[in-house]
C-alpha cells in the first residue's frame, strides 16, 4: 500500500483527481499560509452537498495533514469544508481500483 500525497493551496486540491489501488491512503496537506481547509465527503462530482454517512476531516490548518485509508474499490467525491469553497471549485475525486 501507498501513500498519495494532495496539496490544498488556494481553491482546488492539487491533483483534482487522484486514482489509488485499495488500501492505499491519501493524504492531504494544507499549504496555505492563512487558511483552512477541510476535507468532505459529496454525494456526487456536481454536487457541495455532504454525503450522510461520508467521512469528514475537520479543520485542517496551515501546514497540517489529514488522511484516509480508502479499502473499497469505488469512485469517490469530496469537497472543502470550508462554506463556500466547494462552489468556487474546492473539490476534487478519489478513484480506488481492485488492483
Amino acid at each position: 500500500a501507498k501513500v498519495v500525497a494532495v496539496s490544498w493551496k488556494g481553491n482546488a486540491p492539487q491533483p483534482q483527481t487522484v486514482t489509488i489501488i485499495r488500501g492505499d491512503t491519501v493524504r492531504w496537506t494544507n499549504n496555505d499560509k492563512d487558511a483552512y481547509h477541510g476535507v468532505v465527503e459529496t454525494t456526487g462530482k456536481s454536487t457541495c452537498i455532504e454525503k450522510s454517512g461520508g467521512f469528514r476531516s475537520g479543520k485542517i490548518e496551515p501546514g497540517q495533514s489529514w488522511q484516509r485509508t480508502f479499502v473499497e474499490a469505488t469512485t469517490i467525491n469530496y469537497m472543502d469544508g470550508v462554506a463556500g469553497q466547494c462552489q468556487r471549485g474546492g473539490k476534487g475525486i478519489i478513484v480506488v481500483q481492485y488492483n
